[in-house]
């Protein structure tokens, strides 16, 4: 709450929310800004279900919606690590629009998963001509 306390600072943080479904909870994006208004929620909306990581397991997937809010003079999207593998999710939150796309992530490591993860973003910004924000482990 106290970083998004400067006048006109917005903080984006990854979330496991209360489970609706015993043992099923979303993995979900929270947007607060000054004084800790909440500004938006998305929730995951493919789950990562490769290398022997099943998400499945234990989160329940989201549905696709476009998630915006503005920010200054800037209107974010919210997209969560795997959603980064999907262009259609960053195409409509630029059709809803995004000038920015957030995109908080836990990118598991493994071959060339790294560039995988540099590649992905470049072409999210390139395609959309948009802004992207993205931070991962």
């Amino acid at each position: 709450g106290d970083l998004a306390k400067p006048p006109g600072a917005t903080a984006v943080a990854g979330m496991f929310g209360r489970p609706d479904v015993p043992g099923r909870r979303n993995n979900s994006l929270v947007a607060v800004g000054a004084d800790v208004i909440l500004l938006a929620v998305s929730r995951k909306t493919p789950l990562y279900d490769s290398w022997g990581y099943r998400e499945a397991d234990g989160l329940r997937a989201g549905e696709l919606t476009a998630t915006v809010f503005p920010a200054g003079d800037r209107t974010v999207g919210l997209m969560t690590c795997y959603d980064l593998r999907f262009p259609e999710h960053s195409r409509a939150l630029v059709d809803a629009g995004a000038t920015v796309l957030a995109i908080p992530a836990a990118w598991l490591r493994g071959p060339l998963k790294e560039d995988h993860w540099m590649t992905l973003l470049r072409a999210r910004a390139i395609e959309n001509t948009v802004y992207v924000a993205a931070a991962a482990q």
